[in-house]
């Protein structure tokens, strides 16, 4: 029980971090053109 929680806390903090690198390329991207 202990384990899946922390696993799911552990993917939710990399899809997190995913979403927000993509954000700022996505946001770098069309800053720059």
């Amino acid at each position: 029980m202990i384990v899946l929680l922390i696993l799911k806390t552990l993917i939710t903090e990399l899809l997190l971090k995913i979403w927000v690198l993509k954000a700022i390329h996505a946001f770098g991207e069309s800053g720059s053109s």
